[in-house]
């Protein structure tokens, strides 16, 4: 029974071969009978257990009765979009593409769509891929379950040896996930064979990465610069070897989507000046034979505060402004925002932040002292898996402090009893009611700041969501503070934030008549946060608990009129995105203020192209667009005027990668420790 079961599978083979006269030549067929013989003749040789393993996935589905379940077409977007399950048998299945109706067997629809035909007329290849090996790791992950293969110890047993792996090397948990779909795939593309030969030192890793990937990779990107309306975000660091690093990353749209990538990572000797790094960047990006186009397609750089990048004269980026006057030189809104906190933190008491970083200092680098205070929570009912340490506040890290305040206050009633109980009287002073709400009410506030410096984090944002945020901020705060408390933007921007000093007592006397009483202050602030009415405080202390808030909001209003550019230039030209906000003049201005996008010789065409618009505009064809600000929906909106409008599609996607933030460059320097191995690894 051993030996005749691969028979009767390639006796089976031989047929379904055979029945199929009309797609293969006699050779091929021929060729393929050779191959399944000697396949036989080898299996026969071999045990029932050694069989096991290579007919898991294989063998199951290959028998004419093993038909596909209906929801894999669900799983797969592939084919959720292009392959239906026949509605008058369903044990067969339509293909849309091709409009023909095949055998619902797992074979056969892997046949059908890796034919000629059906690829040529798939619309996406790359989604045909996809699908198809989502599809054979599906019916492998099928076939395991009916052979009962796994169960819960194994299951465990994987959990925990993958878990183990990414700690060994040091990798984030959010690559779980990536981690396991690779090796699902990996495990379906090849079997225990094929992966046990492919065995692979570092060195043959390095020369793969260098000279095949990671080359094809820098090709292909400069190729895109030249093409494609880029912006480039950069930051000076180290790593932990004390090595300077300049990486460059590019914003650019390309088919229909913006792309974020690296572009290059230079290793900076020990002169980081602005005029070095800009000759490091000219000559990596805009030197060449077809520099030119990698020049016309350069929208602006984004940097943090660096004296070396953005300073006014000698920096980086004004270098580059200096070359390309088009473009644009931008602060890190995040950056900005880091800034803005740091100033109206000033706002409180010394003790306040001293209380914060003396607690996070006392367990910061003391295993013993985590040990006795994780058992203390216990006394305390918490459970084994549930206690909690203190956060560490790192002051150059943006949520750093927002976070470390979150978790002392958390655990503040633990925190003095830990105090107390190991006699450490220094920190036990710092806790008692006052300076409990001021670290409650500075919380708050920070909170109120970086729910909006989160935003900025994000990837692919145009300048219509950059401004609707920061005008947002600005109207949250000023409310706080204003007389009225329903004040629009306009309003609100007309007072004059930036003469308070924090310094005096007393307001100036434009400001001080537009700003909200004392006492209405003090009701807003309990309607914000009602855990100000919780205690029994003084007079004295509740005064000093609301001047500290409305200085920490005046002097982030204040920061905000200085700091972030509302009436920059790049904050008007970008309304021409909003349909709503269309004008004819406003485009030509913008036009010609990028004359790297619309050439001189193309100013007829695009006015032919306005005309048109504006004719539409007038009849309302437009007035029921939704008014949305998203990307996702800008670039969908303009996809559908690019055939008719060309010139104006060409515009706005170059201004859709406006530069805003250089987050992208620091989170490599904080998932990337060893720089020096990354540049050497890829080129």
């Amino acid at each position: 029974m051993k030996d005749s079961s691969p028979n009767k599978r390639s006796q089976s083979q031989k047929r379904g071969t055979q029945s199929d006269k009309n797609k293969e030549t006699k050779t091929e067929r021929k060729s393929q009978h050779q191959i399944r013989s000697k396949k036989s003749v080898e299996a026969k040789s071999k045990t029932e257990e050694e069989l096991k393993d290579e007919t898991v996935g294989k063998t199951l589905y290959s028998k004419p009765h093993s038909t596909f379940p209906s929801s894999i077409i669900e799983d797969i977007p592939y084919f959720k979009e292009h392959i239906q399950i026949d509605p008058n048998n369903n044990k067969r299945f339509i293909c849309k593409i091709c409009n023909s109706d095949h055998s619902g067997y797992y074979d056969n629809l892997l046949g059908h769509l890796c034919t000629n035909a059906h690829e040529i007329a798939t619309p996406d290849k790359k989604e045909l891929e996809i699908g198809i090996n989502k599809f054979k790791m599906l019916r492998n992950r099928n076939a395991r379950k009916l052979k009962n293969e796994v169960n819960s110890q194994d299951i465990t047993q994987v959990r925990f040896f993958i878990t183990t792996w990414i700690l060994k090397n040091h990798l984030p948990f959010s690559l779980t996930e990536d981690l396991m779909n690779f090796l699902s795939e990996l495990t379906s593309k090849f079997n225990k064979e094929t992966l046990e030969a492919s065995k692979m030192s570092r060195k043959m890793t390095r020369e793969i990465a260098t000279h095949c990937i990671a080359a094809t990779l820098k090709e292909e990107i400069a190729s895109d610069l030249k093409s494609c309306y880029f912006s480039l975000s950069t930051d000076l660091g180290s790593d932990n070897f004390g090595e300077k690093y300049f990486p460059i990353m590019a914003t650019y749209f390309k088919e229909n989507k913006i792309e974020n990538k690296l572009v290059t990572l230079l290793k900076v000797k020990s002169d980081s000046t602005g005029k070095t790094l800009y000759e490091m960047v000219k000559k990596e990006l805009f030197c060449g034979q077809d520099a030119h186009l990698v020049e016309k397609h350069f929208m602006g750089i984004a940097s943090d505060k660096g004296g070396n990048l953005p300073a006014v004269r000698a920096g980086l980026a004004n270098r580059l402004i200096k070359d390309y006057f088009y473009s644009i030189a931008v602060h890190d809104y995040c950056h900005i925002f880091n800034l803005v906190c740091e100033a109206a933190m000033e706002a409180f008491p010394e003790s306040v932040v001293k209380t914060i970083k003396t607690i996070s200092a006392h367990f910061k680098q003391s295993p013993m002292r985590k040990a006795i205070f994780r058992e203390v929570q216990i006394e305390r009912g918490v459970g084994k898996n549930e206690t909690k340490e203190i956060l560490s506040y790192v002051p150059t890290r943006w949520f750093s402090l927002n976070d470390s305040i979150k978790r002392i206050l958390e655990l503040w009633d633990l925190l003095e009893i830990y105090f107390e109980q190991e006699g450490y009287n220094d920190e036990l002073n710092l806790f008692n009611v006052e300076n409990e709400l001021m670290i409650k009410l500075l919380g708050s506030l920070i909170e109120k700041l970086n729910f909006y410096n989160k935003r900025f984090e994000s990837q692919n944002k145009n300048y219509l969501e950059i401004r609707a945020d920061v005008e947002e901020a600005f109207i949250i705060f000023g409310r706080l503070v204003s007389a009225n408390p329903k004040a629009n933007f306009e309003q609100l921007y007309s007072q004059s934030f930036e003469n308070f000093s924090p310094n005096t007592d007393e307001l100036a006397e434009e400001l001080k008549n537009s700003l909200v009483s004392v006492e209405s202050f003090l009701e807003r602030m309990v309607s914000q946060y009602p855990y100000l009415n919780k205690y029994y405080l003084s007079n004295e202390v509740l005064l000093k608990l609301i001047k500290s808030a409305r200085t920490f909001i005046l002097i982030t209003l204040k920061e905000f009129k200085q700091r972030i550019p509302f009436e920059s230039q790049v904050f008007e030209d970008i309304k021409i995105l909003s349909i709503k906000n269309f004008t004819t003049t406003r485009w030509l201005d913008v036009c010609k203020r990028h004359p790297n996008v619309i050439s001189e010789r193309e100013n007829e065409l695009i006015k032919n192209e306005l005309n048109s618009f504006e004719f539409r505009f007038e009849q309302g064809e437009f007035n029921n667009l939704p008014n949305k600000n998203d990307s996702s929906y800008i670039i969908k909106l303009w996809l559908e005027f690019k055939e008719d409008y060309p010139l104006m599609f060409e515009l706005a996607s170059a201004l859709l990668v406006l530069p805003y933030s250089s987050v992208n460059v620091e989170r490599l320097f904080s998932n990337v420790k060893d720089f020096s191995r990354l540049q050497k690894e890829t080129g």
